[in-house]
């Protein structure tokens, strides 16, 4: 490209014979190549400036939330470590409570585990019999279905020796 500029340059210099400065295409040609790389470099550094901008807003919203993430985890977690004393004193205190407690609760579970084992058997069985039942109204129909058909060709031939016979 540099080629190119001399030669303009070089063609800038060039003067007619009234000794005025002759201007050629090629010169107007690069100064509105060169205005509109302007323009664009500086619409680019603005917008680079606005992504900046909006780059260190979003930054300091996220340490503000990071701050008060951060306050209340502190706060939480001394909430737990002060309730933490209480719970420990009341299952120390009643062991034989808490055993008993355990125990409901697997009795609970193991009861909750075999209805749904149970109704999970049934289900399937009721499925199956559901799809047996569909298979064999299907099928039915399917039979009902060629039965008319070979009716109504019955029928058809039958009316056909009649209107033969008359």
């Amino acid at each position: 490209m540099s080629s190119t500029l001399r030669a303009a340059s070089v063609i800038r210099r060039k003067s007619d014979a009234t000794g005025r400065r002759v201007e050629f295409p090629s010169d107007s040609r690069l100064r509105a190549v060169f205005t509109d790389a302007r323009d664009i470099s500086e619409r680019i550094a603005q917008e680079a400036r606005l992504y900046a901008d909006d780059v260190q807003s979003t930054l300091a919203r996220l340490e503000e939330l990071h701050r008060q993430k951060q306050s209340m985890h502190e706060a939480t977690v001394t909430r737990v470590g002060e309730s933490d004393e209480p719970f420990r004193n009341l299952f120390s205190a009643n062991p034989p409570y808490l055993d008993k407690l355990v125990a409901q609760r697997r009795l609970v579970m193991e009861t909750l585990e075999d209805t749904v084992r149970n109704q999970s058997t049934r289900m399937r069985k009721v499925r199956n019999r559901l799809l047996k039942t569909a298979k064999q109204r299907l099928n039915e129909q399917r039979e009902q279905q060629r039965l008319i058909t070979d009716a109504s060709v019955y029928i058809k031939h039958y009316k056909a020796l009649i209107g033969a016979r008359v």
